[in-house]
């Protein structure tokens, strides 16, 4: 209970280091291995029990069933999931982790892993840890890649979806493919 008074909220865990869990009083370094490790197993277990979803309907499916995997999150996360023809996910990859305002990955990158995979089409999914879903310019230039790319090799980007806090973007829903 203290603990949590201490951090203010239950998303205040994803912040816990060991210097700091250290510095209150009654935590010793095992005590604060044991608790970072509780933290990081109930992500493990959260995400590992949302990504049953076989289906994409539609984009909140997609921001419902892995937009808790970026949650945690302080890098730019790349995640892509491919599809089969009914929209079934095959395979989810995280292609890329960046830096905490950027990911840099080439389209080929994810086609590779698409054909490797019998993939008929991509959703690409990515963070921004600010919070702030709006695209940045490198984003649309990046889906504008995607896009083409997906074209020439006939297995289409359906949507390219950014995470923030507790809300998404979608370009697909807001017409930028």
């Amino acid at each position: 209970v203290r603990l949590y008074n201490e951090i203010g909220c239950a998303e205040g865990l994803r912040n816990l280091r060991l210097a700091s869990l250290t510095r209150l009083k009654g935590i010793g370094k095992t005590k604060a291995i044991s608790l970072m490790a509780a933290v990081e197993l109930g992500k493990r277990i959260n995400v590992n029990n949302i990504i049953s979803l076989k289906k994409i309907h539609e984009t909140k499916d997609v921001y419902f069933y892995y937009g808790s995997s970026f949650l945690f999150e302080e890098q730019e996360k790349l995640l892509a999931l491919f599809l089969n023809s009914k929209n079934e996910v095959l395979k989810k990859k995280i292609i890329f982790m960046g830096t905490a305002n950027q990911s840099i990955v080439h389209p080929r990158d994810i086609f590779k892993e698409a054909i490797l995979n019998n993939a008929i089409k991509i959703i690409i999914v990515h963070n921004h840890p600010s919070g702030n879903v709006s695209p940045s310019l490198e984003d649309k230039k990046f889906t504008q890649k995607l896009k083409e790319a997906g074209e020439l090799l006939s297995i289409p980007l359906l949507d390219h979806i950014i995470i923030g806090k507790n809300t998404y973007f979608s370009f697909l829903e807001q017409n930028l493919l």
